[in-house]
């Protein structure tokens, strides 16, 4: 980790399922703006990789609130995302979990993963 990147989180909070497509995702991810190039998920139990797709940034104060000493966040309270994952066979079972890569725009990688996918549908 370079101590110069901008603080990185990523926490998934719902997970609509989209039958035969993927789901619909949403949460908050650090950091915001334009800080963020890509965010992919990886599927282990159907081995579907996919680039989110529709991917819109939305204000959350209440996570501006708890982060604010975080280094990288300045003022943007865009810290919300929505999203869609095109995971079309993970969308016919329920997965128990997903893994998140997110590529900051200086190209540092950073993965997460959600063991509780299923808890989310």
């Amino acid at each position: 980790l370079d101590p110069r990147d901008p603080f990185t989180a990523f926490f998934l909070e719902t997970l609509q399922r989209r039958q035969g497509e993927g789901f619909d995702a949403g949460g908050w991810l650090s950091p915001a703006g334009n800080a963020v190039a890509r965010i992919a998920v990886f599927s282990p139990e159907t081995t579907e990789c996919a680039e989110a797709q529709s991917l819109t940034r939305t204000y959350r104060p209440d996570v501006l609130e708890t982060l604010r000493n975080a280094k990288g966040l300045a003022d943007d309270p865009a810290l919300g995302f929505r999203a869609f994952l095109p995971l079309p066979r993970g969308s016919e079972i329920t997965p128990e979990r997903l893994v998140f890569e997110v590529t900051l725009s200086n190209g540092a990688v950073r993965f997460f993963e959600n063991r509780d996918a299923s808890k989310l549908l």
